[in-house]
């Protein structure tokens, strides 16, 4: 059971936290976050959560903080939280104890107006290139003693947690660029009887929405590249989930190796496929188009799957921001080191340089590059075959 930060009387049961035994860490490392001291109003982000409470936080004369929710009595499960500063100026790792003995981790920041916010940090299960994420995750939490077992309720950090590094492990850019993190809870001054608002705007606001992953650099050649099999036909293609019929698409193989995408409007996408893995491939999609009057070549990278019906079709982005600006300006600069590494210039979600098919999968394999690939919803499309269209809307013969 995961018990949300500093609310006891809410335990909550999520699938996707970091925790690990209970650790050691120096009295000389635990501080009490300037200006935490107070009254708030406490707004949770799950739908579990039984709207807002109210919590005083104090420390004592060890600078140990006092949390307690007004008319709560206290939880025997939960021992006072603790926490290490990981980022200058006010970016901190609240270390949550219990009785089993567990501990659960959390990033408690500090916003403008007095406003404080915790996030639930986790490490993504279900990713593209997830083998070669894992393997650079397991790097960095070596150089520390640990490592990580991803299970059903979350990820736990194994090892030896009484030799005093867990604050040191999260103080590593590299290993907070590759966590992803989740609002946990909001904590608003309460001033009188109504919280305050944010001084000079909000601070708080959720990261800007990260786009598709865009290559505008060259390929050299085509070389590496493959034409999955059974793909060339006619499909009939869905809006992504949504069950509505779009209209027709076909795939027509090319003289150069790739495949004409042709949409129902006859708009035509050179594609380029490499293989992933059985049955998945990584397409290269050209777009050509025409930008302040000089001609613009760009490719989009999307993920390729045989399915029953036919085939699924989702799109690569680069999630480089994130809720917590510090942890956006790590991924940045990890993204940025890999795309130098395998000669790419990164620049948000665009990628430049000249390679090849190859060369671009060898970049997107590299553990330090992958940590921000997600599959993007907003580019899933799906083909269904004919023999399935005819399948689903046969009319069932008459006994």
């Amino acid at each position: 059971m995961r018990l949300r930060l500093l609310i006891p009387l809410l335990p909550l049961l999520l699938t996707a936290c970091l925790y690990s035994e209970r650790p050691f860490v120096a009295p000389a490392e635990l501080v009490a976050p300037s200006g935490l001291d107070g009254r708030y109003w406490v707004v949770g982000s799950n739908d579990l959560d039984a709207g807002a409470s109210i919590v005083s936080f104090s420390h004592d004369a060890a600078g140990r903080v006092i949390a307690d929710t007004e008319g709560v009595a206290e939880h025997e499960g939960i021992l006072p939280p603790r926490f290490v500063r990981i980022a200058e100026p006010d970016l901190y790792l609240s270390i949550n104890d219990t009785n089993e003995p567990t501990s659960y981790y959390y990033i408690f920041r500090k916003e403008e107006g007095g406003i404080w916010k915790s996030f639930d940090p986790s490490i993504a299960k279900q990713a593209p290139f997830m083998d070669a994420r894992a393997k650079y995750l397991d790097a960095i939490a070596g150089r520390y003693g640990f490592a990580l077992d991803a299970g059903g309720e979350g990820t736990a950090i194994k090892g030896p947690v009484s030799n005093g590094q867990i604050p040191a492990l999260f103080r590593d850019k590299d290993f907070l660029a590759a966590i992803d993190v989740d609002l946990d809870a909001t904590y608003l001054p309460l001033t009188g009887s109504t919280p305050s608002a944010p001084a000079n705007g909000d601070r708080t606001e959720d990261s800007p929405t990260d786009g598709p992953l865009v290559f505008t650099g060259t390929f050299s050649n085509w070389q590496g590249t493959v034409q999955p099999p059974g793909l060339e036909g006619s499909y009939l293609e869905e809006y992504g989930g949504s069950g509505l019929a779009k209209g027709a698409t076909r795939f027509k193989r090319r003289t150069d190796g790739r495949f004409d995408l042709i949409a129902l409007n006859d708009l035509v996408r050179p594609v380029a496929f490499v293989p992933l893995q059985a049955d998945t491939w990584l397409g290269i999609e050209e777009h050509n188009s025409v930008y302040n009057g000089k001609p613009d070549r760009r490719y989009l990278l999307h993920v390729l799957k045989r399915q029953g019906f036919g085939w699924s079709w989702e799109g690569l982005t680069l999630a480089w921001s994130s809720k917590v600006p510090e942890i956006a300006r790590a991924r940045v600069q990890a993204i940025s080191a890999a795309a130098k590494r395998h000669d790419f210039h990164f620049d948000e979600n665009c990628l430049a340089g000249e390679t090849t098919p190859e060369g671009l999968l060898n970049l997107l394999r590299d553990g330090q590059f992958s940590v921000g690939i997600l599959l993007y919803g907003g580019l899933e499309r799906t083909f269904y075959r004919k023999s399935e269209i005819v399948r689903r809307f046969a009319k069932p013969s008459r006994p």
